[in-house]
């Protein structure tokens, strides 16, 4: 697994059979995303250079794929485009175009690989959450981005909510969130309270995306054909083990899903944490698991409920 190092300016790779981490590459300024290829090499969102890098994974060598190093706003071709604070990316499935989420922007910039032109995808510039079409937009501290398996939608997280945007029509909605401080109610819809979101990845099946809820400490599950998020793992800040909602994290910030949709990669100001979903058999009241190693327990439909550990709902 690729992990940027924010803080260390570097880009670790961490071997999952024998946990070793190693450094690939340093000297960037402040990393904040990384992505991997379809051919192994690695895409760098450089927070503090406003660039995207690409990573040679085997010898450490990196080149500019786009942005000037100024911050700015402007569409081009490779170091004519200019970014500001790129957070995080995405890939479509076929590997050939890169979606950038830029906090300082509060825009999504769509890099085609291959050209290294740089357009914008969505976002106005304005601070907010209005949904319209492309740049009719506006979104509010745009950080994580997923895109689902059939290349047909993105999943974009801010501040308290996550934003659902068609690929074809680049229509933007709200879909499930609002912030509030404090706050991690479940629910549907704008019903949900985050804290703070961050990372997001979605499973192989499309199915469910796992957030990074960072100030609430947790990591929160949306059934995408619902809408219903559910917490997943956490309760207050902290480093410790346990079953699911005794664990605790600091400040949970990155998440990956596994290839096989098994397990969740968490990464926090002190580590990175793996969830083993095929170990989910308990589930807090108001949701339920279908089957033993269902891989993550789902909200109760609206009107229906259920004691902490049931495999249904009434």
């Amino acid at each position: 697994m690729l992990v940027a190092d924010m803080y260390a300016h570097k880009i670790r790779f961490v071997d999952f059979a024998t946990r070793k981490v190693s450094t690939l590459a340093t000297g960037f300024n402040y990393p904040s995303g990384v992505v991997a290829t379809p051919d192994g090499a690695a895409i760098v969102m450089d927070f503090g250079s406003h660039k995207i890098q690409l990573l040679n994974i085997a010898t450490g060598n990196r080149q500019t794929l786009a942005g000037s190093g100024s911050r700015g706003w402007q569409d081009g071709i490779g170091t004519n485009a200019m970014f500001n604070n790129p957070n995080h990316g995405a890939l479509t499935p076929d590997g050939r175009k890169l979606l950038v989420t830029e906090d300082g922007n509060r825009r999504i910039r769509l890099v085609d690989l291959s050209s290294g032109t740089v357009s914008t995808f969505a976002g106005s510039g304005a601070d907010g959450w209005t949904d319209g079409i492309g740049t009719a937009a506006s979104l509010q501290a745009p950080w994580g981005i997923a895109v689902t398996p059939d290349g047909k939608s993105v999943l974009v997280s801010g501040i308290g909510h996550i934003r659902w945007i068609d690929f074809a029509s680049r229509e933007v909605r709200k879909f499930v969130g609002q912030w509030q401080s404090g706050a991690a109610a479940d629910g549907f819809g704008t019903n949900v309270r985050f804290n703070t979101v961050r990372g997001i990845d979605i499973t192989p099946d499309g199915k469910k995306a796992f957030v990074a809820d960072a100030l609430n400490f947790k990591i929160r599950v949306i059934d995408l054909a619902t809408g219903g998020v559910s917490t997943l793992a956490g309760t207050t800040t902290g480093f410790v083990d346990g079953a699911m909602t005794n664990a605790k994290f600091e400040k949970p910030h990155g998440v990956a899903v596994s290839p096989s949709g098994n397990s969740v990669f968490v990464t926090t100001f002190n580590g990175v944490r793996e969830i083993v979903l095929g170990r989910c058999t308990y589930c807090t009241a108001g949701t339920y698991s279908s089957a033993t190693n269902s891989p993550a327990c789902t909200l109760c439909p609206a009107g229906k409920s259920s004691s902490a550990g049931s495999s249904a709902c009434v």
